[in-house]
């Protein structure tokens, strides 16, 4: 099925050029933003198309636009990472039968499931038990845990940008082993 160009279709297809030795680069905004480091745009793709393949129910949002994106920045307080930002901008969220990844743009009716400002406004609102660790600061919920825990996305903000980690609840809010260097990894790891 053939399927209309998103705002993160455009975003990334908006391309720059930058002279490499003798050759001519084409690179996307993303790459441009991020300096000589590469971020692997189309590896969340593939992860995407991969979770499709491996759950039976995969639903994903249409994506969100810059403008909508930079709202909530602003509202959080936080800048996202690249890797997350195309996700929000392409995906939006996503809902399936193994994990939900929260995001932007989904149903109003199930905020409370899917969206990743419904979560961290509900945790940095005082939500959570007083005598739990304090949230790592500059952070956003990306993900449920079934045991009881929430994934945490370090953002721009924090010393540990892009990092993903699992706070439980049974640890009093403390983190878990589980830990990814980047939105990406832990995308990757259900896959």
């Amino acid at each position: 099925m053939a399927r209309d160009y998103d705002a993160a279709d455009r975003t990334v297809s908006a391309i720059n050029e930058r002279v490499v030795g003798n050759s001519v680069e084409l690179i996307s905004r993303f790459d441009c933003e991020l300096g000589s480091e590469k971020l692997p745009m189309k590896q969340i793709d593939k992860i995407i198309d991969d979770l499709k393949h491996k759950y039976s129910t995969v639903e994903v949002g249409k994506g969100v636009d810059e403008l909508e994106l930079k709202s909530v920045e602003k509202k959080l307080s936080v800048t996202f990472p690249a890797d997350y930002k195309y996700f929000l901008m392409k995906y939006g969220y996503l809902a399936s039968d193994g994990p939900d990844i929260l995001g932007l743009g989904c149903d109003p009716d199930y905020d409370e499931y899917y969206s990743m400002l419904f979560f961290t406004l509900y945790d940095r609102n005082g939500e959570v038990p007083t005598f739990f660790t304090p949230r790592p600061a500059n952070t956003v919920i990306v993900g449920a845990y079934g045991g009881g825990g929430h994934f945490f996305l370090h953002c721009e903000e924090s010393s540990r940008s892009g990092a993903v980690e699992l706070l439980l609840d049974e640890l009093n809010g403390k983190p878990d082993k589980l830990k990814w260097q980047s939105f990406t990894e832990y995308l990757a790891h259900y896959a």
